[in-house]
C-alpha cells in the first residue's frame, strides 16, 4: 500500500485543495502518514505569488530529495 505525505504552503485556499487531494488518495487506497520519511509519494501544494514562495517551495523540494531519494 503506498503512502503519502502532503505539504502545504499557502492560503486557506491551498489548505482547502490539499484536504480534498488527501480525501481523493485515500479512497484510493494510499495511506497518508506525518513524516516525509515515511512517504513513497511527497505531493507539495503551493503557489507562486512571490519569488519567496517560489523559493520557499524550490528550498523544500531539494531537502526532500535529499533526505528521501526514493520518492
Amino acid at each position: 500500500m503506498k503512502k503519502y505525505y502532503i505539504k502545504t504552503l499557502g492560503c486557506k485556499t491551498n489548505q482547502i485543495e490539499s484536504d480534498l487531494i488527501s480525501e481523493h488518495l485515500d479512497k484510493l487506497g494510499k495511506i497518508k502518514v506525518d513524516e516525509i520519511k515515511n512517504a513513497d509519494i511527497f505531493i507539495l501544494n503551493s503557489c507562486s505569488v512571490t519569488s519567496t514562495a517560489d523559493n520557499d517551495a524550490l528550498k523544500l523540494l531539494k531537502k526532500v530529495k535529499r533526505d528521501n531519494p526514493n520518492i
